[in-house]
Order: structure tokens, then sequence, then C-alpha cells
């Protein structure tokens, strides 16, 4: 709560604003239970404000208020309407709660008071949280306070046990509300100084509203103070005259009864208002009353000073108006107070700070941002960084549409700002921390004094670093939000996902909803590439493998092999140019055995065995690349695989050196030696070859010394160290530009590459010490052709079912285990009591009854009629291996219940998990399309940058010497500048016209409908109320005109008859005619003014 002035509230004031002792200050208990507690002081009536505001900050520790409403109205019993006890229950109390509001009342147990103490009771007993209370003030005349005596003799040490009165007051006299927890009591002045509480609490409100708090962000607002009236009688005409004279805002709630229904009666038609008028209103509401013509007089003049300060008044009348809520209309009588005396946009900040803490973006549209005030890119700097930190992302939108420039906000300290708001208790705040620490370290290393300041200047772009903030404080929608607005969309929505797949390794227990939110960003990039794919398939590859400036220069391609985003790759438009990069130049339909053939010979490249694409004439001159607006060129220049004009200039320099012969015999070999398909073929055939070559040593070729080592076994070594040497490129010698460690890491993820780390390390084990491990390390190299088949298009599914069952095949096992080793262990205890040898016991625990399952029971050995010892050698009478044929029927029980239950239940329960599992798949991985077992396999693995060439061990290391490696390196481009411009500014406008497709959908939902429909409802409604409204008002009129045209006639008759006698007397007399003087019976008849009903003539 720190001012941005510097004080803060409740702060230590200077010499003239300490305690004064004249104040006594205590607890009170109400009744004898102890339950209802609450602290009171007794104040002069003179005390200074800012002590009163200081003892309840300061010593009863109240938290500083973000809004405060005083109460005013009736201080007498009457009978409250339901709808207004519905006000203050679920309208008052709950916004006091929500905003952390002061409610000051008169704290009596009559009139207002006690309703709203009931409100607060009523709210404190339904809410079940400690921090969920709401401060009740009560202010109140120490003479009207029943068993004054009490507090007047209250000492400081103890509390003071005040009796519950049920009964209401006795006289004048009436008891404080138990259910306000704190108390200031006026001590009666000297006569002739006013109402004592009524001026206290007006200084008090006119000093809080000029106190600052930081409620709702990051900078200070001065505390909103707010007047409610609630009926009320005559009386309080004073009281609000005064407090518009302090520029305070009221809100009046029409319909209450009393002072609140003349008020708003006289809202519309101040004009008019005259003693008359005002006798009239008062009449009509307090018709048991008798008021002086002295007093109406006077209340006229109070109400002529309101009606002045009309800009301070709202009225609501929630049996009309009913669908706001309380908190709505209050912010709106802030406003309205404040539009009323500026048209400066600083001065609606604090307005507009509220409705950023209250998240009432719908009254900032309609109050505050309607075109009254020019806003500024600096003056939305604050109420934005409010919003950012809030997590408010319609105001976000709100303030950039209506001028607040991001890149002029967001500045390298701001950002700093933005991290260093994180919740303590997240995981990224723990990110931060350790970061952090990790900079200190290093700078205490390096000797450094001081840490490091931001860069000046703002950042390169402000939309990408919100973007992150947001995916990293999973915002989900304000991150969506900075995505729609900055640049290179699928690469943002790509990095995102990896981002949070890399965060939901450190966290799982969010990794649930981390996955749900990935899968938003990733179906982003998907709708977005699908847009771009549909306008142009070229600048869409060009987006795949187009270096992205804004994201570390890394491809899209790169990154979705990242994050893993296999919804990403099974499009249509990533499948075509996956096969595009995998078949290279050559026609993607060419039969595997043409390849095999050129293979094996290399000669067959250059006849028609292969289709390649056309060689188009090389044409080198300048005047082919610089206009670059040509679409020919741009096509070639997003179209081609690698650098065009190095294949250009190579191509040159071949057919200036060896003639067109030559460089038509070079491009056929690079064309065919350079296709991932090739070398991916070229992997698979040299991996069967050392899987031979192992078999061959392993069983024909395998000497120990001195007859070995033989060729093919000095082969097979020298073939393993190449593999060793892949592995080590494949672990440390990546493009990443990470730590040993991280590499590290990142290797050994990939489950595959841990099965090379054990084939490789058997293989050593087993040159070194026995054949044995060799062998078991031939099985290990050989199911590696798992992974190599993966790819296939049939066999593919298959192995991931297969994978996926062996999960499940564990759980299945459990059972099974439980019930092998609970028969194994009974028949052994019944068969065999007294053989205690280790290995037979193992034998027949678990290995017996393991091939009981399959059909093999000895019943020699079990069932007692067949057991006849002396017919076997080793089974002789007495040795332990003779069956004991004790108890022999029991044995015979477990078998048949072990087989009914392994080979009946089990055994079906396991092919119902099989047949279920295919079915589970194809549902939910399998669905996202045939991209993993399409006829081009993946040409990226997570932790491979350099592709699948690379994922699968190969001795043919020469093959690599020749031809280059497919992998997201070759396929990466920097674009000319005034291309790469025109690619990224197509992606922003198809991003465009991605987001007004959603836009429309989405308004064409079932949920906009409704929704549009319960608007249009309420608009009707508020309509149809302002008719009736209207319809009072014709009838008012009618009712008007119809007595004046009756007062009319009879004036007209009055003058006929006048004139009639005046023309018999003059005939009669002879006298000259005499003015009449009718001004005494039309002066004597008045005409009713406006709002009132004529009585009968």
């Amino acid at each position: 709560m720190q001012d941005a002035g510097g004080t803060r509230p409740g702060s230590p004031r200077g010499a003239g604003d300490t305690w004064e002792p004249s104040l006594g200050r205590g607890e009170i208990i109400f009744g004898r239970s102890g339950k209802k507690r609450g602290k009171f002081v007794r104040v002069p009536s003179g005390v200074a404000p800012s002590v009163l505001f200081d003892l309840l900050l300061a010593e009863w520790h109240l938290p500083a208020p973000n809004l405060v409403v005083s109460l005013v109205g009736e201080e007498r019993p009457f009978a409250l309407k339901p709808w207004l006890r519905d006000v203050l229950r679920k309208g008052l109390v709950k916004a006091a709660q929500s905003t952390g509001a002061w409610i000051l009342t008169s704290a009596l147990r009559v009139g207002l008071a006690r309703y709203v103490g009931q409100a607060v009771r009523d709210h404190s007993l339904a809410s079940t949280s400690t921090k969920a209370r709401v401060v009740a003030i009560g202010i109140a005349s120490l003479g009207r306070v029943l068993h004054r005596r009490l507090l007047d003799h209250a000492q400081g040490d103890g509390p003071v046990h005040y009796p519950l009165d049920d009964g209401g007051g006795q006289g004048p006299f009436c008891p404080l509300d138990n259910n306000h927890s704190h108390f200031i009591l006026v001590e009666p002045g000297s006569p002739g100084k006013g109402d004592g509480p009524t001026e206290l609490r007006l200084r008090l409100e006119k000093y809080i509203s000029e106190q600052r708090t930081g409620y709702g962000g990051t900078s200070s607002i001065e505390i909103p103070v707010l007047c409610l009236l609630v009926n009320g009688d005559p009386s309080t005409l004073e009281r609000i005259s005064r407090a518009v004279e302090h520029a305070a805002p009221w809100l009046i709630l029409a319909g209450s009864g009393g002072i609140a229904d003349v008020l708003a009666a006289l809202m519309n038609q101040p004009h008019l208002l005259t003693p008359h008028v005002a006798e009239k209103q008062f009449r009509e509401k307090f018709p048991s009353e008798h008021f002086s013509w002295e007093d109406v007089v006077r209340w006229t003049g109070l109400l002529q000073t309101i009606m002045s300060h009309r800009h301070l008044l709202t009225v609501h009348d929630f049996e009309q108006e009913g669908s706001e809520e309380l908190d709505t209309v209050i912010l709106k009588a802030l406003v309205k107070a404040c539009k009323s005396h500026s048209q400066e946009a600083q001065d609606y900040l604090d307005e507009l700070k509220l409705a950023v803490a209250w998240d009432r973006v719908d009254i900032a549209k309609s109050e505050i941002f309607n075109g009254d005030v020019e806003w500024k890119s600096r003056d939305l700097e604050e109420v934005m960084m409010d919003a950012l930190v809030s997590n408010k992302p319609e105001f976000v939108r709100l303030f950039v549409d209506n001028g607040a420039d991001v890149a002029d906000f967001l500045t390298y300290g701001r950002l700093q700002q933005l991290y260093r708001s994180v919740a303590p208790k997240s995981l990224l705040f723990d990110l931060l921390q350790r970061k952090h620490e990790e900079g200190r370290l290093t700078l205490a290393g390096l000797g450094a004094q001081q840490a490091r300041e931001p860069p000046a200047g703002p950042p390169e772009d402000p939309w990408r670093d919100l973007f992150l903030w947001a995916v990293l404080q999973n915002r989900h929608e304000m991150a969506t939000y900075f995505w729609a607005m900055g640049q290179e969309g699928v690469a943002a929505a790509l990095a995102a996902c990896k981002i949070l797949k890399e965060m939901s390794h450190l966290e799982t227990e969010a990794e649930v909803g981390r996955t749900l939110r990935e899968a938003k960003y990733e179906q982003l990039a998907l709708d977005l590439f699908s847009q771009c794919y549909r306008h142009s398939e070229e600048r869409a590859f060009a987006l795949l493998v187009r270096r992205n400036r804004c994201w570390s220069r890394t491809t899209c391609l790169h990154l979705a092999t990242e994050a893993d985003t296999k919804a990403f790759f099974a499009h249509d438009g990533v499948q075509a140019f996956l096969t595009k990069i995998w078949w290279g130049d050559m026609a993607s339909g060419t039969p595997i055995l043409r390849l095999l053939g050129a293979f094996f010979c290399p000669a067959l490249i250059y006849t028609n065995l292969i289709a390649f694409s056309k060689e188009a004439p090389l044409r080198t001159g300048p005047e082919d690349l610089q206009e670059l607006d040509s679409l020919d060129t741009e096509k070639s220049l997003l179209c081609g695989l690698g650098s065009r004009a190095e294949e250009l200039s190579e191509a040159l320099r071949s057919e200036r050196d060896r003639g067109r012969r030559a460089a038509f015999l070079l491009t056929r070999w690079r064309k065919f030696w350079g296709a991932p398909v090739t070398v991916f073929l070229g992997n698979v055939v040299m991996y069967f070859a050392f899987l031979f070559l192992f078999t061959y040593v392993l069983l024909v070729d395998f000497w120990p010394p001195p007859q070995g080592p033989s060729g093919s076994e000095v082969a097979l070594y020298f073939w393993v160290f190449t593999l060793v040497l892949e592995e080590i490129r494949q672990g440390f010698f990546t493009d990443e530009d990470t730590h040993l460690v991280k590499k590290l890491t990142l290797y050994v993820e990939d489950s595959w590459n841990k099965c090379d780390l054990v084939a490789i390390f058997l293989f050593i084990a087993g040159v070194t010490c026995s054949r044995t491990v060799l062998a078991i390390d031939f099985m290990v190299f050989t199911l590696r052709l798992i992974h190599i088949f993966a790819v296939h298009k049939q066999l593919g599914p298959k192995i991931i079912i297969v994978e996926r069952m062996m999960k499940d095949v564990f759980f299945f096992l459990f059972f099974l285990s439980v019930w092998l080793v609970a028969y194994g262990v009974t028949t052994q205890a019944l068969l065999h009591p007294h053989d205690g040898r280790l290995e037979w016991i193992f034998r027949r625990v678990l290995y017996r009854p393991y091939l009981q399952i399959f059909g093999q029971i000895p019943l020699d050995e079990i069932d007692e009629a067949r057991v006849n010892c002396s017919l076997h050698p080793l089974l002789l009478e007495g040795s332990p291996s003779c069956p004991n044929l004790y108890a022999n029927w029991v044995v015979i029980l477990l078998l048949v219940t072990f087989l009914l239950v392994t080979n009946v239940l089990l055994m079906n329960l396991l092919i119902a998990m099989f047949r279920w599992l295919p079915c589970r798949l194809d549902l939910s991985t399998l669905r996202g399309g045939p991209w993993f077992w399409s006829p081009q396999p993946r040409p990226v693995q997570p932790s491979r940058p350099q592709g699948a060439v690379a994922s699968l061990p190969s001795g043919g290391a020469w093959i690599r010497g020749v031809t280059p490696e497919l992998g997201l390196p070759s396929g990466e481009r920097d674009l000319p500048e005034p291309l790469d411009q025109k690619v990224v500014t197509w992606e922003a406008v198809q991003k465009e016209n991605f987001l007004s497709e959603l836009e429309k959908r989405r308004r064409e939902s079932q949920e906009e409908l409704l929704r549009k429909a319960a608007h249009r409802v309420d608009v009707v409604a508020k309509y149809l109320g302002g008719l009736r409204e209207q319809e009072r008002r014709v009838r008012r009129l009618e009712s008007q005109v119809g007595y004046c045209a009756a007062l009319l006639s009879s004036v007209a008759e009055s003058l006929a008859r006048g004139s009639a006698s005046w023309n018999s007397q003059n005939s009669s007399s002879g006298n000259p005619p005499a003015s009449a003087d009718h001004g005494g019976a039309l002066g004597s008849t008045e005409c009713p003014e406006a709002g009132q009903l004529p009585s009968n003539p």
C-alpha cells in the first residue's frame, strides 16, 4: 500500500497528528457468550480525521481501504423492501468484500444501520474464509447510545460487556449494533456547534478521499469515497448538501423511499424546483408527516444547492435496472463524477485503475473510452502494467485499441518488473531464482561488484517478449492475444509448445494441464499453416525452412521437432514438403528396387531407370537474381532445397572446367546420392551387412588367440568402432549451442540411444570377457532393427501398438506372478517339505508352475495314483526328491484352480487387453494421420538435429564421405532481405485472415448467439422500462393539460359573465366602463407544476 508520493496510508504523521490523550479506546463484547466482539473509541467532536485514520490502520490493524462506502439514510425503524434487502446483502456486502471496501454507518441498531449489520452477519456466516471479512465501521453520537455508562467508565485494560437488547431502543436511546466490528463514539459537544457525528464523518470522508493506496496494480490511486443514499428523512438534506460541497459523489437508490425518491423525481426537472413543487413531493413521500412552510422553504434551498451539483449525483433504480451489480453502479457513479469537471485523460486514471482492479472492462468501454477523452500512449502506461500483472487480457486489448503503443511501453526495465511480479510459489519463480543465483555466482567469480543493468532502449520485438512472458506464466488467453499481434505466428506457436513441454518435465503434477494448453498452441500453428498452405504452397514451404529472425534464427521444422508436435507433422502441407525433401530431385513414386539397383550399380543413375526433375538451363547473370518481385525468381528462391547461388556458381565452374557433359554427370551424381531416401537406404543396407558379418563371426569365425582374431573379426571390430564414433557425434557434436552436460542429457533421453549404448558396452564386455556376452549383444543389435522398420507404412503402427502393449503387460505379469508364486510355494511345501536344496526350490516354485501354464504337467511327480519313486533312480524312497503324498488331494485341487485362473481367466484378460489397446490407439495417438508411417519416414528426431540418418547406426561411414546427410541444417535458408520481409508480411496477412474466420465462427456459434439474444432481451427490457416511465410522464402531462384546459374554460366563463354584467350595467347607467380586475381570480388559482397531479376544481 505504498503511496506513489512516498507516504503510506496509516503511517505516523507529524508532531501535530500524534495520539490525543483524551481518546478512550477499548474492546466491547456483546452478550454473555462472547462470540461477538468489537473495538470502540471515544473521541471529541473536534478530533482530527488523521488521528482517526491512523488509529484504524496502525492500532486496529485494518487494511487500507480500496473504497469507502458511506451509508446515509433513515435512522428510525422502517420496513425494508425485499429488493432493497437483496441489494444490501448480495450487492453492498459482496462488493465491499471483493473490493476491500470500508462501510460507514450510524452504528446504532435501528434503521438502515441495523439492516446493514444483518447483511454483514449473513455474509460472515455464509463465508468459509477468514480473510473474507467485511469491515463495517459505525460512527454515532455517544449521547444516543443506550447503556452509555458502561462505555464512559470503560478502562483500557479490560473489555466492556455490552448487553444485547432485542427489544430495540428506549426512547431516544438505541443500542449499538453487534454486527459492526468497529465503533467511533463521538462525545457531545457544546450547544450551537451542530451535529458532532455528522461533522466528524464529513471531515473523515474528505480526509480519506485525499489519501492514496496501491490497490489494483503497481501505482497508487486516491481512495474513492462514495455516499450511498437509502430512504432518509428531510433532515438528511443538510448532510447531502455539505457533502456535495466537498465534491463527494452520491449514489441514490430510487424506489427506496423518503428523500431518495424525492431526489430521484427532481433529477429530471431541476429547473422547475420551487417550494410548492418541493412541498408536493414531501407530502407524497411523507404522507403521515406535517411540515411547516419555513422548513419547506429551507429544504427547497438545500435541494437547489444539491441540484446544482447534479454531476455528483447518480440515480439508479434496481427494480427497473436490476441486471447490473452494485459494484458496476458504484464505478459508473465514480466515473460520472469525474467526467463532470474534466476532460483530461490524467483525471480519469484513478477510475480506470479501479475498473482494471474490479475487472469491469464493460464499464471502461462504455464510460471511459467512449470518445470523450483523447488518450495518449504515455497516459496508459501505468494501467497497462496493472492489466499485465493482474492478468486482464481484455483490458490489454482495450488499451492497445485506444492508443497504447507497446513498442514505446515495453522497455527492458518494465520487462524486468513483469518477471519480478511472478508468484513466489510457481515454477517460473524457481527458474528465475536459479538463473539469478547462477548469474550472481558468475559475477562473483569474475570479480564484478555490481549486477548488470538492463540494456537501454526498447526490446527488438516487444510482442514476442510479452508472448514468452505470458506463456511462461501459463496465461493462455493473454498469450494468444500477443501471438495474434506479433509476427512469425507459426514459429511462435511451436516455440510455445516447446517451452511448455520442457516445463512439464520439471513440474509433473501440472503435466496434464500443460499438455492441454500445449495442444492449443499446436492447434494455432496447425490452423495458421493450413491457411498459408491453402493460399500458396511455395511460400508455406518457405515458412518451414526459413530462419526466423525473432526466434534465434531457427526454423519451424526444427521447433516442431523439438516440441514433438505430431499433429503438425501430420498436416498435408508438411507431409508434402517432407516428401519433397525425402525424395530430393527424384520422382516420389520411384520403386525401391530401382533405387537398390542404382545403389549397387551407380552407372544406372545416368539412364532413364530413375526419373529426375527437369534440369533447367544454367543462368548465372546478375539480372537473373536481382529482380525479386518476379514470380519465377521468387519460386526459385523459395522452393530451392539448397543455396541456389552456390549451386549455380558450382555448376558454372563445372561447365567451364569440364564442359556440359561433366556438369551433367556431376549433377546426376549429386541428385541421386544427395537424396535423403538414398542415404537412408544405404544405412539400411549397410546395417544388414553389419548384422550378417556379426552373425558369421559369432557362429563360424570367432577364435580366441593364438588362432584369432581372423580378418572378418577385425573388420567387425572396425565397424563397431565407426558406430562408437557415430554415437559420439550424435551426443556431442551437434549444432545446438548448449553446454556438454545438456547435450549428454538430451542424448540419453532417447530410448534408442540407450539401446545403442547398451549394445556397444556389451560388445566391449563380450570381446574382453566371454562369447556368451557377445551372443547376448547380437540380440540387442538385432532388436535395433525395430527402429529401422518403424518408418514402414504397415509395420510402423504395429510396432507402436506392441510398444504400448508392453506397458500393460507388466500389470498383467504382476497378477500372474502373484498366482504363480502362491501356487509354487504351496505345492513345494506339500510335495517336498524336507528338500532344502536351493536350486531345486527355485525350479519347483517358479519354473515348474510356469511350464504348467503351457500344458507341461508332470503328473508322475504330483498325482498320488501315478507316483512311483522306485521306477526312477533319482526318486528313491526316502529321498528329498520323492514327493510327499500326504494331503495330495490339496495339491490336485490347487493344480486345477491354478490352471483355471491362469489359462482361462488371466489369458483371456490378456487377449482382451491386446484387442482393446489398438482400438484405443486408433482413437487417440493414431488419429493424427499416417505421417509416422508414410512412404517417407521421419526426417528429423527430437534429439538428433542430423535427422533419421544419424539415428541409424551404420558401418557405411564411407557413404557419408561421398553424399551429404539429410537434416534440418541442410534445409535451413536465409532469404534475401526483400523476399524475407515479403514472406513475413504475407504470413501476417494470412494470420489476420485466419483470425477473422475464427472470429466469424465464434460469432456464429450457439453460445455466442445465446449471449447476444440475452443481451438483446436486456436491452428490450430496459427500453420497455423507459417506455413505462415515459407513459407515466405522458399521463401526468395529460392530467396537467386537462387541468389547465378546465382552468382556462373557467376563466373564459368568468370573463364572459363579467363582460355580460358590465354591458348590462353600462346600458342601464350610461357610465363609462371600468377596468375589471380579474387578476385576483387568476392569481388565486395555481397551475400545478410538472410532476404533480391536479386536484379537482
